[in-house]
């Protein structure tokens, strides 16, 4: 049965500085604490399973706080203000986190989102202005406006390849921000997506089509140098609608790695180690021997026999073949790789099947010219009848074995 902790039970509770909720709550209501503006402390038992809009609103004294695993979302605006919250367990049982709901925490240093959160809503963590690291899992598909608004902060960033927008404002006024790559699956960035970033130096885009830009996007950025572009996409960016305003910047510092029989293939930065692997598809008669580089400057491959290997991607468009030879084999194993034939079907001892076609050729053979008496002239017409039959199956066998190729 579900009880429930009413809907701003301790609104305004500005002396209410513990709470230790009993374990036979199962829900905190909406804006339950609102305003408790003295709480420090508060125990969440493990049976709770959700946690309503603007719960901690304003608790602007409370430090920590545990969500248990039962919870799956975190409402919108629930750490609103809570400007001494230092340290937050975010459990992977959640799967949404609302609105502004981290806004002006800014005692948050760093947070890690876990794996089910597939979009940062608007003004999530706006105003949090010491937190300096971010963690986003693979499957966030949307950055909303406003997300990391005025981060002061925040130097490092990853972007997901699962991002497909980034929204107005999402890194506005991120001063220390000095590096962000976009990955190729983002289609849209938003009005002032990067406005006042002045510390950002560098923009890499991963993508060979432009996203579409929104204005102002780059305002501001006084330290920007370089937006570094795939190699094969220099003149498409800077002919494309407001990536024009930028072309100055535009260069390629993206190439392009092409790995023929194998895996790997895609845009990296020069500098980055890249795994490639040998594969050819439904080849199961031939063998990884080798690769071979095609094309390209400053490739060393840390083993360019093993059919998995690493090399450091440099400046400048790569191609690289996986060589395969037709397998060596013996008695159905290939000599060189070890690799075995299912369907080998090992071949008949012929030479044993032609002696003893032989054997038993000879024994008839003798058996008629043993049983014949040469004596008697009344038999003369029987030897010669079992000689003309020993002709002829010597005959038949010399026959049988030119069918062989013996």
């Amino acid at each position: 049965m579900e009880v429930s902790i009413s809907d701003w039970a301790f609104y305004n509770c500005i002396r209410l500085t513990e709470v230790s909720i009993p374990s036979s709550i199962t829900s905190i209501g909406e804006g339950v604490f609102h305003s408790c503006t003295g709480l420090n402390k508060i125990t969440i038992p493990d049976n709770i399973t959700s946690i309503g809009n603007l719960a901690f609103f304003n608790c602007s004294k409370l430090s920590q706080i545990t969500i248990p695993n039962k919870v799956t979302s975190i409402g919108e605006y629930v750490f609103y203000n809570c400007e001494n919250l230092s340290e937050i367990i975010i459990p992977e049982s959640i799967t949404s986190i609302g609105e502004g709901a981290f806004y002006n925490c800014i005692g948050l240093t760093e947070i890690t989102i876990p794996e089910g959160i597939t979009s940062i809503e608007e003004g999530t963590f706006n105003k949090c202005e010491n937190l300096a690291k971010i963690t986003l899992p693979e499957g966030v598909t949307s950055i909303g406006n406003l997300a990391f608004d005025c981060c002061y902060s925040l130097t490092e960033i990853n972007i997901p390849e699962s991002v497909t927008s980034i929204g107005e404002n999402s890194f506005a006024f991120c001063t220390k921000l000095e590096e962000i790559i976009i990955p190729k699956s983002v289609k849209s960035i938003g009005l002032d997506a990067f406005y006042n970033c002045s510390f950002l130096e560098r923009v890499y885009l991963m993508s060979e089509d432009p996203a579409k830009l929104g204005d102002n996007v780059f305002y501001s950025c006084s330290s920007l140098s370089d937006i570094y572009v795939p190699s094969l996409s220099v003149d498409t960016y800077k002919k494309e609608d407001k990536w024009s305003d930028y072309a100055h910047l535009i260069k390629a510092g993206i190439y392009k790695l092409t790995v023929e029989n194998g895996s790997g293939s895609g845009y990296y930065l020069p500098g980055k180690t890249v795994t490639i692997k040998a594969k050819k598809e439904n080849n199961e008669n031939e063998h990884f021997i080798s690769w071979t580089i095609v094309s390209g400057e400053g490739v060393v491959l840390a083993d360019e026999n093993a059919k998995e290997t690493t090399f450091t991607m440099p400046n400048n468009d790569v191609t690289i073949t996986a060589n395969f030879e037709i397998h060596d084999y013996e008695d159905g194993k290939c000599s060189i790789c070890g690799y075995e034939d299912e369907n080998y079907i090992p071949p008949k001892d012929q030479n044993k099947n032609d002696s003893s076609i032989n054997n038993e050729t000879n024994n008839k053979t003798q058996t008629a010219l043993s049983s014949v008496n040469t004596s008697d002239e009344n038999n003369v017409v029987y030897y010669v009848i079992a000689l003309i039959i020993s002709i002829i199956s010597i005959g038949s066998l010399c026959i049988y074995k030119n069918k062989k190729g013996c």
